[in-house]
């Protein structure tokens, strides 16, 4: 159950997942293994063949039936209590003791041998991409020059001598720069952001296999937050907006050195006013000259931008498509039941304001926006 909740983790990079998936198979071959062999690196115990265990070269290692027992029991004290407990209310089942542990010992080569097949040890691109960590003392160079041949959209053609030359450097600094890497807390995505400034093609190779998932978990988490923010009173937001909301819902969780300037520059310019395409005025050029006006004025309403927000007005598209708009849209909702937009709103809108250190101007202008909301729903 711990090993199904660590890996639904969307923050893990391959390294850690690689160290992981090698622990358990680690855990679970030890207790097949005599005391003097559980000593072995991963390695060494994945050349075992478990499929086989009655291999000559296998039987000096695998523990016979007394060991297997004695190695179980040390992990799980408890499973022994259990079996006398059932031999006092049942003295005549003593052949329970030899099926629980024999069923327990074939439980556990099934699990390992379903872990050499369905676990990717051996997967190329997994094993090479752990140069890019800066974990290893000695330089791997053929490592890196394998990923960028399986990656030809990341260095291409008018790249390669740049990445050989910037290979051959990298090599000459690389003592340093690992020493000064793991003498330091500086994640392995601000390193390469640090080190982007003199290995550009390295730096684009590296953050390149840092986002490539390495299971379906972190897709399928995402789909689920987009719930939380595409809501039924908020169907019509669009794709910026709730790329926004999730970006801003991460920053809460998210190591802050995982966010690189790109990243922030890139929300900022999802607010950048868009060329229209067509004269909003042309599709209503049939309508009379009085109705064309107050629609013209509602659109000089709606069309304050979020970005002027920040200069102390509240835009009707922020506001549509801000956390609270739920909240809002069943004001609005109740409009058309009152006289006097000001009297029912008013000292709602004031208790907000105070709430968010909201500005006289926004509020006069939230109030104007409800105004035009009743409006429309006459």
């Amino acid at each position: 159950m711990g090993y199904t909740i660590y890996f639904q983790d969307p923050g893990l990079l391959y390294d850690e997942v690689l160290a992981k998936i090698r622990e358990g198979f680690l855990l679970f071959s030890k207790m097949l293994l005599k005391k003097g062999y559980q000593g072995l690196e991963f390695d060494d115990l994945y050349k075992i063949d478990f499929n086989n265990l009655n291999n000559l070269n296998n039987l000096e290692k695998v523990s016979d039936f007394d060991e297997f027992k004695a190695n179980i029991n040390q992990r799980y004290p408890t499973l022994e209590a259990l079996i006398k407990e059932v031999l006092e209310m049942k003295p005549k089942r003593q052949s329970i003791i030899k099926e629980c542990y024999m069923y327990a010992q074939q439980f556990i080569k099934r699990v390992i041998i379903s872990m050499k097949s369905r676990l990717p040890f051996e997967e190329n691109i997994l094993l090479k991409s752990q140069a890019i960590f800066l974990k290893e003392k000695t330089f791997q160079a053929e490592a890196w020059r394998e990923l960028a041949f399986n990656f030809p959209n990341i260095i291409t053609r008018d790249k390669e001598v740049q990445f050989s030359e910037e290979l051959d450097i990298f090599e000459l600094n690389y003592k340093a720069i690992y020493l000064m890497h793991i003498n330091s807390e500086i994640s392995i995505i601000k390193r390469w952001e640090i080190l982007s400034k003199n290995y550009g093609c390295l730096s684009s190779l590296a953050k390149s296999l840092l986002v490539l998932p390495y299971s379906s978990a972190p897709v399928e988490s995402i789909f689920s937050n987009f719930k939380a923010f595409r809501t039924p009173y908020r169907n019509q937001l669009s794709v910026e907006s709730l790329e926004s909301n999730i970006l801003s819902e991460q920053l809460s969780h998210v190591d802050q050195s995982s966010l690189l300037p790109q990243m922030i520059e890139k929300y900022f310019q999802l607010w950048e006013k868009k060329p229209q395409i067509q004269d909003n005025n042309s599709k209503h050029q049939h309508l009379p000259e009085n109705l064309l006006e107050n629609r013209n004025e509602e659109r000089l309403d709606d069309s304050i931008q979020p970005k002027q927000a920040l200069d102390g007005i509240l835009s009707a598209n922020v506001i549509l498509e801000s956390p609270i708009s739920p909240f809002l849209m069943k004001v609005v909702s109740q409009i058309s039941q009152h006289t006097t937009v000001e009297n029912l709103i008013k000292p709602i809108l004031i208790k907000l304001a105070s709430d968010v250190n909201m500005a006289e101007p926004q509020v006069a202008n939230l109030i104007n926006f409800f105004q035009i909301q009743k409006k429309k729903l006459k």
